[in-house]
Formats: structure tokens, sequence, C-alpha cells
């Protein structure tokens, strides 16, 4: 529960783009949004529940790796236009090494090191945890499927992409990297 209220705080910081977004689809009635380390869908829930979109055909396509997205997105994830999948986009098609952070989930959980090695950075969110009086417990090695963003739009015959969100902790160079074509 505390985490949630965390959660919610942390997403009051960020800019909010939906306005310039909704300008640039307003016009489309076909849109396709990839949302890369959709987390817990707070970047593609706005489209979805907008009135805006609701009688536009838009189709979402959801990725990460955390194994606890699925239980957050368990209300979205079975409807017709919403494609989710337990996949992280990089420069190869390959099994990788994901570095889950079991401590708090949202911050610093990525395929690249980055965050994993920084010592300051950990410390930070460590004391900040303790803060709200909430364990601290470090990472674990998860083994994940990947693939480039090219081989997926080939393999789903996917032939047109209106906006690409990508939020994946370090690891953004590798996802386009895999977007060649």
């Amino acid at each position: 529960m505390l985490k949630n209220i965390i959660y919610y705080l942390l997403n009051l910081s960020f800019h909010d783009f939906d306005k310039e977004l909704f300008k640039i689809l307003k016009n489309n009635n076909n849109i396709t949004i990839f949302d890369i380390g959709c987390f817990k869908g707070v970047f593609f829930k706005k489209f979805y529940n907008s009135r805006l979109f609701k009688n536009r055909k838009i189709k979402f396509h959801l990725f990460d790796i955390n194994p606890n997205v699925k239980k957050y997105l368990k209300d979205y994830i079975n409807k017709k236009n919403i494609f989710y999948k337990y996949l992280a986009l990089g420069n190869k098609n390959i099994i990788q090494n994901y570095n889950f952070n079991t401590s708090f989930e949202a911050s610093g959980s990525s395929m690249a090191n980055l965050y994993k090695n920084d010592k300051s950075w950990i410390l930070s969110r460590d004391l900040f945890l303790k803060f709200f009086f909430q364990k601290t417990s470090g990472y674990k090695k998860i083994k994940v499927p990947v693939c480039t963003f090219d081989s997926y739009v080939k393999k789903n015959r996917i032939k047109n992409i209106d906006i690409v969100k990508i939020d994946v902790d370090g690891s953004e160079e590798d996802v386009l990297m895999g977007m060649k074509n």
C-alpha cells in the first residue's frame, strides 16, 4: 500500500505530454502505440481511458519484463486491442539477464547494469525507502527473452506506428539499435 502511494507521488513529478500527443493524433482514426517498459501502464492508460479516442481504432503493444506487470495490468491485457508481451526489446534476438530491483521495482530494474552498479544511486534509493519504513533487498537476476523492434514489427505484420514510448532504465540505446528498418 505504501509503495503504491510512493509510485503515485513519483508519477506526479513527470512532465505531462498528453496534450501535445493528443494534438498530433487528433485526425488519426487508426492508431498504434508502442509502450516499451510499460510497468503499471501509466502512459498507455492515458490514451485508453481518454474520451478523445473512444470512437477510434487504437492498438496498444505493451512490453515489460518485470514479472509483476501481468498482475498490474490484469484488467487490460485480455482486451482485443491490447497486446502485452513479456519481452524485452533490444539489439539482438537472445535470452539475456534482467536485473530486477526487488526493493523498489520501478527504480532501476533494467537489462543494463547502469543502476545496479551505481553505489550512490543505490544508497539514495535505500535511504529514500528507509524514510518510508520500507525494506531494501537489492537485485535479483532473471533470464528474459529479447528481440529486436524490427523482428517484432515484421513478425506481427505491423504497417504503421504512431507513438513509441521507451522507458527501460538505461537500455534505451539497445532498443533504438534494434530499430534499423
